[in-house]
């Protein structure tokens, strides 16, 4: 359980701090738009500068999401790991469906079955019967 907790809480960490160095670039590339397009606003159209500012507040989120995918693969290799792992000479496999101890057996029925005669069954006293 410690170890778990250790490294879901570095996943966890690592998710956060790639939204958080996201958001700080992001930051940085608004204010670097802005203050390229207040330094020369003549030179851009008003529809061009409002697509530029857009697109560099809506950074955040899309840096945010790779950061998660990121995490995510991470995460998700981790897991494939501990499958392959769990294939490995060093864990305990099952037993195979058939084994050769089981030709002794071959006298056994393969299928199973009940039969009833003369049988009447009641749901309760006092109810006719069901059968």
């Amino acid at each position: 359980a410690d170890e778990f907790g250790r490294l879901n809480h570095f996943s966890a960490s690592l998710y956060t701090w790639g939204i958080f160095a996201g958001s700080v670039v992001s930051c940085l590339v608004a204010t670097a738009t802005v203050l390229a397009i207040l330094a020369d606003v003549e030179r851009y159209e008003p529809a061009l500068a409002a697509v530029a500012l857009t697109y560099s507040y809506i950074l955040p989120f899309f840096l945010a999401t790779f950061s998660l995918i990121l995490t995510t693969f991470r995460t998700s290799l981790t897991a494939l790991e501990r499958i392959l792992d769990y294939q490995g000479k060093g864990v305990e496999q099952e037993p195979a469906w058939e084994l050769p101890k089981d030709a002794s057996l071959a006298d056994w029925p393969p299928r199973g079955r009940i039969e009833f005669s003369g049988v009447s069954l009641i749901y309760r006293p006092g109810l006719p019967p069901a059968l």
